[in-house]
């Protein structure tokens, strides 16, 4: 049975309604064809007409609720949603018909049955105009004039324009009375031979068929497209004197979706129902100022992706299609803005703008797009004539990515790039060190600290390196943590350094091998650009290599940085690279099973490896693998081939690991792997190879072999990556583990500082016990001095254990276990209880310089003991206050305190009364406020338990609703809101709120907590009050928590969550009286407002939620469980209570 039954049911009742609507209209069609005056063609098609717009209404409210259906069953957990849409599919399936109405279910069915309803209608209805115009000619004794056009007019089968109803005047068509059959037969075959006449006579001309206009859509998410389809609804509908209310609206409504059209679908069908339908959307969307706002919010979003020369062409034409739509007054057009726009694109157009100094922002964009297309027009023409470049290289005009475009001879590319333009803009340089052109690469500055230093001196932005404004107003952000900074100062992405150390050897091997190569088909990320490459898979590699011309083909941008120095790839004679920072890029490769992502180091060198010959395969081995493959690759001839991506051993094994494996006659493998076939291994010996052919073939092979191998003498070649080069001593590991270890700084020395302080003591009892004797130099044994007492670790042992206590409180069948362990080691003696020495609790209840002691019955001794101890650390400890009077007798006069009204943990305690208070402070206010000082007015109420919360929320709420608003934390608020935020600051200044401080709990033999939740619009609020036998309740602790700004959450669902908050509370109140009360029974009650969410909370609820629902519940029910674990505690389900009786609601409310 599933869950969403009645959205079925209601599906067939929308189909059943527009099954009526649909026969309705058939109807009309089988009427035209009887219909023989102009009257009753004009009474059929205004009824018509109006059953046409009701059932494209109904149509799109069914395809609306079947995609809510499809939303709901997406937001489910996965058993039940795979279960639900195994149901939607067998519903709603393509090839199943309505069992009682016979049309389709799916929405997409439906619309093209209701089009071709419609189009049959609109056939029908002209071809019905025609004849009744024929006849009534014909009656009237008058042949109609020829016309170029034929009589009847079909629309075309796509259009959605209702054909035009002819007026009752009688212009377009005459009534006539029943004429005789024959007469008209005759007068009719007359006027088609006068009109095949005028048609043989007339000069043909051509004609164009032009495809129908087709009216875009527009659903209201983004508000920015708006104003364009408000022209194309005025010119193309609103504004055409040919079509009717009625069909305007028709045409209106069907270009609306989603949140546009659930707009205006309520309004009913009546008089002067069109212009509602527009002032209803003008309203909602036609606001002027909120869309200049959004197009210039999507114009600051826009970045050039890369340095390439295609990123920035994207990225400007895009501000150009923008820029399009906003209005002069909005103020884009000034050079500052444009500057600001231009280096989104590329810093360099910083001074180009500055130099031209364009009037419009439009005009700016243009030049800078002009500019960007004549590079790379250049770039592309000298491209297409120069030699030996490969024609896939992206080019970029600011960092040459290849060493090839780098060296002299190259230098012809630099020439003519920029030759039409004098003042090429200077190419970038670290901002660090300025010795090169890439700030990620800097090998002077690697420091963190110095980085942030040097950026700090410059003024320039932590994020992009901007001169022109601060870090904190930086849209950008770190590529690999998310950070406010550059992907170059992210400790957190800095790769180990690491060493790609090889053995080469170029001596002539005469041994034929063929390594693991192969052609392969690589994209990147999106797939938008792929290219074929050759792979060389190497087991003994730990990392992969791509080429940098590779890498630029495919538009590769890097994903990370690894410091690495490479050296013997190219050979004995191959040069040694100094560590440097090689990019780490990220591409898929197509394999047989789908795509498999990679990542491998770009290396800036032409080649990889060089190049690496394959021998060519014998005839037996061609016909075993033509046996096996039907065919024979292109790539299993002689061949040298350069490969341009070497795979790693993890990528390698990956790619071979179900590789299908046949060995060949002459000792090669055959592997039908994922990336295609490839022959590799070595070939078997050359006499055991021969004896297997014939002696004409053995000699051609083994000639051709040696020639071969004379020409391409084999390089053997291993590489390892060796990650970590700066290896630490033990020593020193474990110097730098007490050097950061917290819990270690208790100790004051570390070892290697023992042994330097013991080395200097034993150094001057040298120099102080030597003496010169005639037999020669006598010194005194240096001995240690004897330990009187070990470290005491008390401290750390007693916060070690509270840490363990807090987590076994989680489990409390661990915390027992644990519990049972150590009462059996102190009955066997093996551990002994150890006094903490802190009478009276003076230790535990000390807060930074005062001690606050509960006791029920005080006497002189808390005096004398806490003065003694205090003594004996040489501090005076005086200022002593009592609510007992015979307490204070005790005490001298020196230690007393004269004031009655003390200071206890930020509040304020009348000794005499026995009482707290808390109190409002006069806040300063002045003329202007902002964001920064409201909040700090808000937040200088000290209220720890929440006891004002409903006189603090309407300010909390005022200060909130400013995040609606586009204000920096300095800017001035609206002179309204200052006003109303100081009215509600004066009525809250000089309160004070009395409070009992004792309440009752130790005079009782069990506590009881009550709990109460309840949730508005505006907040969710909790409280606990404390209930003792004839005694007034009291408050012990509240909170209340806004609701957030942009929250979609209902009543109910708030109301669950403070409920949650609600057991929160009391399982931190629980927690509290268990330090005062260990064994005092409590019991637990807790109340809602809400019989929703008593309902969802049931343990015999089994109906499915939605997430949040689900979430909270389990919340609810861990907290429970952590209650009832309390023993002695009885907890009770929560209960319902009235609105009016419900205490928290006054905190979700509001009060003054």
């Amino acid at each position: 049975m599933s869950s969403f039954e009645s959205h079925y049911e209601s599906f067939h009742d929308m189909r059943s309604k527009i099954k009526s609507k649909l026969d309705a209209i058939e109807s009309a069609i089988t009427s035209l064809a009887s219909v023989s005056n102009n009257d009753e063609i004009k009474a059929l098609v205004i009824s018509t007409s109006t059953i046409i717009v009701d059932v494209q209404l109904a149509v799109n409210q069914y395809e609306f609720a079947v995609s809510t259906l499809t939303a709901k069953i997406a937001e489910m957990d996965e058993e039940n949603k795979k279960k639900e849409e195994q149901l939607f599919d067998q519903k709603m399936d393509t090839s199943i018909t309505d069992g009682g109405n016979s049309i389709p279910v799916v929405p997409v069915s439906l619309t093209s049955l209701v089009r071709e309803k419609k189009i049959h209608y609109d056939l029908t209805l002209a071809e019905t105009i025609n004849r009744v115009r024929v006849i009534s000619s014909l009656s009237n004794d008058t042949v109609p004039v020829p016309t170029p056009a034929p009589p009847s007019i079909v629309p075309p089968l796509n259009s959605s324009v209702v054909s035009s109803v002819p007026n009752g005047s009688g212009d377009n068509l005459i009534a006539s009375p029943l004429i005789d059959e024959s007469a008209v037969i005759g007068k009719l075959s007359d006027s088609i031979s006068q009109i095949i006449t005028h048609i043989s006579s007339s000069t043909s001309r051509p004609s164009l068929s032009l495809p129908p206009i087709k009216l875009e859509t527009f659903d209201g998410s983004d508000l920015t497209r708006w104003p364009a389809f408000r022209y194309q609804i005025d010119q193309l509908v609103l504004k055409q004197p040919s079509l009717s209310e009625v069909e305007k609206a028709y045409h209106l409504r069907s270009s609306l979706k989603g949140n546009a059209f659930n707009l205006v679908a309520s309004i009913p069908v009546h008089e002067n129902f069109l212009n509602k339908i527009v002032s209803r959307l003008e309203s909602q969307y036609g606001r002027h100022n909120l869309t200049q706002a959004k197009l210039i919010q999507s114009l600051r979003k826009i970045r050039s992706k890369s340095l390439l020369v295609t990123d920035q062409l994207s990225a400007v034409q895009s501000m150009i299609s923008i820029a399009h739509s906003i209005h002069a007054e909005s103020g884009v057009d000034a050079l500052y803005v444009q500057q600001m726009l231009a280096e989104c694109i590329n810093p360099r157009f910083i001074t180009f703008i500055g130099h031209h100094k364009p009037k419009t922002l439009l005009a700016g964009l243009e030049l800078i797009e002009n500019q960007l297309l004549t590079e790379h027009e250049e770039t592309l023409t000298i491209s297409a004539y120069s030699n030996g470049e490969d024609h896939r290289t992206t080019h970029n005009f600011d960092q040459p990515n290849t060493k090839a475009q780098r060296m002299p001879h190259q230098s012809i590319h630099s020439k003519n790039v920029h030759s039409p333009n004098p003042k090429t803009p200077r190419k970038p340089q670290c901002v660090f060190c300025g010795r090169h052109s890439f700030s990620g690469e800097c090998a002077q500055v690697l420091s963190l600290k110095e980085k942030k230093e040097i950026l700090r001196k410059k003024s320039l932005c932590h994020c992009c390196f901007s001169s022109y404004h601060s870090t904190t107003d930086c849209t950008r952000s770190c590529q690999a943590c998310g950070a406010k900074h550059h992907k170059t100062m992210c400790d957190k992405s800095l790769a180990p350094r690491s060493g790609v150390n090889t053995i080469t050897t170029d001596q002539s091997l005469h041994v034929n091998n063929r390594l693991f190569t192969a052609p392969v088909v690589i994209t990147n990320q999106s797939a938008t650009k792929c290219s074929m490459a050759n792979v060389l898979l190497d087991t003994g590699a730990q990392t992969s290599l791509i080429s940098r011309a590779l890498a630029n083909s495919l538009q590769l941008s890097p994903v990370g940085q690894l410091l690495v120095s490479v050296n013997g790839l190219q050979g004995a004679q191959g040069s040694s690279d100094s560590p440097s920072t090689h990019d780490v890029v990220q591409f898929d490769i197509i394999t047989s099973n789908g795509k498999e992502s990679i990542k491998a180091l770009v290396r800036d060198t032409t080649d990889i490896v060089g190049s690496i010959h394959h021998p060519p395969l014998s005839s037996a081995d061609l016909a075993v693998i033509k046996t096996t493959l039907s065919s024979i690759p292109s790539h299993f001839s002689d061949s040298t081939i350069i490969p341009d991506l070497l795979l790693g051993v993890g990528d390698t094994l990956r790619l071979l690991d179900s590789a299908k494996t046949t060995t060949l006659p002459c000792g090669y493998r055959l592997l039908q792997s994922v990336i295609g076939p490839i022959v590799a291994g070595s070939e078997q010996n050359a006499s055991t190879m021969m004896n297997q052919q014939s002696h004409s073939d053995s000699i051609n092979s083994k000639g051709r072999f040696s020639e071969i191998n004379q020409q391409h003498s084999s390089t053997l070649r291993v590489a390892s990556v060796v990650t970590d080069t700066e290896q630490h001593s033990l020593e020193q590991k474990i110097e730098h583990l007490f050097a950061v270890d917290p819990v270690a700084k208790i100790y004051e020395t570390t070892e290697r500082e023992s042994r330097k302080v013991a080395d200097e003591m034993v150094t001057k009892h040298f120099d102080d016990t030597v003496q010169l004797r005639d037999d020669g130099y006598y010194v005194k044994y240096a001995l240690k001095p004897e330990v009187s007492s070990l470290p005491d670790n008390h401290d750390l042992a007693v916060s070690r254990l509270a840490s363990t206590v807090r987590t076994l409180t989680k489990d409390h069948k661990l915390l027992k276990f644990y519990d049972s362990v150590i009462k059996d080691q102190l009955e066997l003696g093996q551990v002994e209880s150890v006094d903490p020495a802190d009478t009276n609790g003076l230790v535990s209840n000390l807060y930074v310089d005062n001690i606050v002691i509960n006791s029920d019955s005080p006497s002189s001794e808390i005096y004398t003991q806490s003065k003694s101890l205090f003594n004996s650390m040489a501090m005076n400890l005086r200022d002593y206050s009592s609510n007992d009077s015979s307490f204070m007798r005790s005490i001298p006069e020196s230690d007393k305190s004269s004031d009655h009204n003390q200071k206890l943990l930020g509040l304020t305690w009348n000794v005499n009364t026995d009482q707290l208070s808390i109190k409002v402070p006069i806040s300063k206010k002045s003329e202007k406020e902002s964001k920064r000082s409201m909040c700090s007015i808000v937040a200088s109420t000290y209220d720890p338990l929440g006891l004002l919360s409903p006189l603090l929320l309407p300010p909390r709420l005022t200060v909130q609703n400013l995040w609606n608003q586009p204000l920096k934390w300095d800017d001035p608020v609206d002179e309204s809101i200052r006003l109303s935020f100081h009215k509600q600051i004066n009525d809250l200044e000089k309160f004070t709120l009395p409070i009992d401080r004792f309440t009752h709990l130790s005079s009782s033999t069990e506590i009881t907590l009550v709990a109460y939740s309840d949730a508005s619009k505006h907040a969710m609020a909790a409280c606990i009050y404390s209930w003792v036998p004839n005694r007034r309740p009291t408050l012990l602790i509240s909170k209340t928590r806004l609701a957030p700004i942009k929250s979609t959450s209902t009543i109910p669902k708030m109301e669950l969550d403070s409920l949650a908050m609600a057991h929160s509370l009391l399982l931190f109140t629980v927690e509290t009286l268990r330090k005062e009360f260990p064994n005092k029974p409590i019991n637990v009650y807790s109340f809602s407002d809400s019989a929703i969410v008593l309902h969802w909370i049931k343990p015999d609820f089994n109906k499915q939620l939605g997430v949040f629902v689900c979430n909270r519940i389990k919340l609810i029910q861990s907290m429970t469980e952590s209650l009832i674990a309390s023993e002695p505690l009885i907890y009770h389900h929560p209960r319902h209570v009235r609105s009016e009786c419900n205490p928290a609601d006054h905190a979700t409310r509001g009060q003054s």
